[in-house]
């Protein structure tokens, strides 16, 4: 179905907002419809209200019985634009026009992810998106209606004409922002009255503000106009909305006062604000709490949203281990990552508009909780704004490449603005590093050692009392290298800049900081903490002691006499196998690497593998294999190997957490020595029902010095 449009190209919601559309029972809910929701409440869910030009609110597509089906947002314009104003440069309405239109083509082109939505009759025949008419919503019967004119009853539109403007003594639309509704009917007649949001203190006093139209509403005796769909006329509580108690003051609220530009896209999760604050270690309850004191609603709104879908968890490493430096690291590269694919396009910088982007414009999507990764691995950023006028660059070169400027801040914002040190902390300490330098390559890497602000200890939430280890100091060096980098194309674009090289090195270093948090053993090592860890290293413990208890009884297992610290260190592991022993156990402590395995295995005779023996992989070097498997002197074979799985009920892996003087130590067999006993006990499997095993991996990062 087609909306409705009149001669200013004004398309009509009611369609659309009346639980319809093409006869299926599906429509745009702009308020909440919980039942639970006070009746004094906001109606309408705003999620960002603080831009100068433009607004985010949340609505939903529900069912004709208001089951939601799909959550949206909404960007559309203000109906007040919190803007100063500038005599070199006034900003008109026909600049925010063209930004608009800007921004219609810009996410047209960028439409990859499907999530722009549109409705029949947006977009005009000439390619150019309509305004939508204004919007009125009545609280009491939950209807929504366009604003009629009192004198005649048809719908108010927006003035464009600048001759009429002026011969009322108003401001002309194509040279300010000033902005009139008024009836395009009786202006033909010359009776027209104009109506404003606000009247300024500079308005003529012949205006009508939103409190005198809502007023003369009750003036409105019939509805000539069907497409307004005014409800007034026909309500049973005409009379006291209208009477001495002018209830309709409260009632009637305007979604729009003044026709607006709208764009709707797929609902996403929270502002980027409030992801790179999680990200960082801020606790969600913190956030809504502080939120709360602010009045900041709509994104307390979409933090208990995420509270509720159960997209915060913890993150993949503790935050006692240092690998989760470089886990908020990586997440905040990543997001910069995608924010910059937005920024700068495949054509280049050349080829992208001004976007004149800030931080509370970016918001994150999460992803639906998959696999095992924590929720923050899993997300995507959208920009939801507007192209924004050029102003005074449209004239004169300008020394500064916006994009280039805004990608650089907001570099440096992402990674270092927490609880400690706020935006402007940091753009004060930027700006007296490349004080005095113009070039910027004379700023030292290392300037995050002489100045606090840059340090790495700052990409956490709370950076007091955090600690990162040197070793990563290298890793941060590059991230601070980046952002000047961006800042000297910013300052210089005398100088060529290439996208397609920064992002070259972009992924290098992103690799870099993956294969460091998940290529290489970690620095530090935690014991194991859980209880379900350590009541299974206990009973493994029972298991192994009873065993090497009754190997004593029979003679098969001597006591090591005690060893100093050093030497249990180095002692851990001794292989008995289906061989027997032709090297000595002392050949055997030589090699560092071959006293990292223990092999249990229940065949004829025990040896020590030769260090010129070959391995798949490597496993057996970092296995500890418990085997319960029979005792049999056949060779193994494919039967054999069926019959053996079959006798194997269940594996435990255990990880590095036994302590010292849990590690078992058995003495080689003598040569000839019967062992008859020993594969019985293993055979018959009393006391090992289980295949065990064990990690060794703690006492090679002892043996190399590394801390536990």
């Amino acid at each position: 179905m087609n909306a409705q449009t009149d001669r200013n190209r004004e398309s009509s919601l009611l369609s659309y907002l009346a639980g319809r559309i093409d006869s299926l029972p599906v429509g745009l809910s702009l308020t909440s419809f919980d039942l639970l929701v006070p009746d004094n409440s906001p109606s309408f869910i705003i999620l960002h209200d603080s831009d100068p030009l433009t607004r985010v609110a949340e609505a939903s597509f529900v069912t004709d019985s208001g089951s939601a089906l799909k959550k949206v947002f909404l960007l559309l314009q203000k109906d007040r634009y919190d803007i100063a104003r500038d005599d070199l440069w006034p900003l008109t309405n026909r600049d925010i026009d063209d930004a608009w239109q800007r921004a219609f083509a810009l996410h047209a082109d960028r439409d990859s992810d499907g999530s722009r939505i549109l409705f029949a009759g947006q977009i005009g025949d000439d390619g150019f998106p309509n305004l939508f008419a204004s919007l009125f919503f009545c609280r009491t019967r939950k209807l929504f209606f366009h604003p009629p004119c009192p004198l005649c009853g048809r719908s108010l539109s927006l003035c464009m004409d600048d001759a009429l403007l002026l011969s009322s003594g108003l401001h002309p639309y194509s040279r300010s922002t000033k902005r009139y509704l008024h009836c395009a009917s009786c202006s033909t007649h010359g009776s027209s009255v104009f109506y404003v949001h606000v009247r300024g203190h500079d308005d003529q006093e012949t205006l009508q503000d939103l409190r005198a139209l809502i007023d003369s509403f009750g003036n409105v005796l019939k509805d000539p106009d069907p497409a307004c769909g005014f409800p007034c006329t026909r309500c049973p509580d005409h009379d006291a909305c209208y009477g001495e108690n002018r209830a309709s003051q409260t009632r009637i609220v305007p979604f729009s006062f003044y026709p607006f530009y709208l764009l709707i896209f797929d609902s996403l999760s929270l502002p980027a604000l409030d992801f790179l604050r999680l990200v960082s270690g801020a606790s969600l309850d913190e956030l809504i709490s502080t939120l709360s004191a602010k009045s900041e609603l709509g994104r307390v709104s979409c933090l208990e949203e995420v509270r509720r879908n159960g997209l915060v968890g913890s993150p993949l490493f503790s935050i006692h281990d240092e690998r989760y430096f470089l886990e908020v690291l990586y997440l905040k590269l990543s997001f910069l990552g995608d924010v910059f694919r937005q920024i700068f396009p495949p054509q280049g910088i050349t080829g992208q508009p001004e976007m004149k982007l800030t931080i509370d414009r970016i918001w994150v999507g999460l992803a639906g909780q998959s696999g095992f990764l924590p929720p923050f691995w899993n997300f995507r950023t959208k920009i939801l704004d507007i192209v924004r006028p050029s102003g005074v660059s449209q004239l004169f070169t300008s020394p500064v490449s916006s994009n280039l400027l805004q990608a650089a801040l907001l570099w440096f914002y992402a990674l270092l603005v927490n609880n400690r040190q706020s935006s402007r902390d940091l753009m004060i300490s930027l700006k007296e590093a490349i004080s005095g330098n113009i070039s910027l390559t004379g700023i030292p890497s290392s300037i995050h050692s002489t100045n606090p602000v840059f340090s790495p200890e700052q990409i956490f939430w709370e950076p007091d009392g955090k600690a990162v280890h040197r070793n990563r100091v290298p890793l941060w060096e590059k991230s601070i290298d980046m952002g000047f980098e961006l800042l000297h194309a910013a300052t210089h674009p005398d100088q060529q800049w290439s996208c397609e090289s920064f992002f070259v090195n972009f992924e290098k270093y992103r690799a870099e900081v993956r294969e460091a948090m998940f290529g290489n053993a970690s620095l530090t090592i935690e014991r194991p903490s859980q209880d379900y860890q350590l009541a299974e290293d206990e009973n493994i413990h029972k298991i192994l002691t009873g065993i090497i208890g009754k190997w004593r009884v029979s003679g098969k297992v001597e006591t090591l006499p005690k060893r100093s610290e050093e030497a249990a260190e180095m002692t851990d592991t001794i292989i008995l196998s289906s061989a027997r022993i032709d090297t000595p156990a002392s050949s055997i402590r030589d090699e560092e690497e071959w006293t990292e395995t223990v092999i249990l295995s229940a065949r004829n005779e025990i040896v020590t593998p030769s260090p010129h023996s070959q391995f798949r992989d490597g496993a057996v070097l970092e296995t500890v294999v418990l085997s319960p498997v029979r005792a049999t002197s056949e060779p193994i074979t494919p039967t054999l190997l069926e019959e053996v799985e079959d006798d194997v009920p269940q594996t435990i892996i255990l990880s590095p957490g036994l302590r010292p003087e849990e590690t078992i130590v058995v003495k080689k067999v003598p040569e000839g020595s019967p062992i008859g006993a020993v594969k019985e006990d293993i055979a018959h499997g009393d006391d090992l029902p289980e295949t065990v095993m064990l990690n060794p991996q703690k006492a090679r990062f002892k043996s190399k010095g590394w801390k536990d």
